[in-house]
């Protein structure tokens, strides 16, 4: 009974150990292909990573190109504004400029009242008459 058990065990031993170096193959296979395809995600995550990185790069730039030209065109209103401000203030120191009384050179003031005209000469107050009947002071 031995003799013929012994064949049939080598042979399923023999069939056991062929299906597990398939299956070994098989598994070396799988874990190849897996190790390719974490190597892939890393890659793409890396790639996406790097793509987040130049997309945030160009938006920050963008936005700081606009801001740059805001800033440019605030600069320019500031100095347009100062410009207006010197313009006036000057316009304004012209018109509040007091002149003394001794370098006024036209002093052809009259003054005329129900009675009489007088005029100042030389801040000397004359009458019609050209006689000083006051002063100027």
């Amino acid at each position: 009974m031995e003799g013929t058990l012994e064949p049939i065990f080598k042979s399923a031993i023999e069939t056991i150990k062929i299906h597990e170096i398939k299956h070994n193959e098989e598994l070396k296979q799988k874990n190849i292909e897996i190790d390719l395809l974490n190597q892939i995600l890393e890659k793409q995550k890396e790639e996406m990573a790097d793509f987040l990185k130049v997309s945030f790069a160009n938006r920050w730039k963008k936005k700081s190109e606009e801001l740059e030209i805001q800033n440019q065109n605030l600069e320019i209103k500031i100095e347009k504004l100062v410009k207006v401000n010197e313009e006036l203030n000057f316009k304004l120191d012209k018109m509040t400029e007091k002149t003394d009384v001794s370098t006024q050179k036209d002093l052809n003031i009259k003054l005329k009242t129900k009675k009489a005209t007088y005029k100042v000469d030389k801040l000397n107050l004359l009458s019609d008459e050209n006689k000083i009947i006051g002063y100027v002071e």
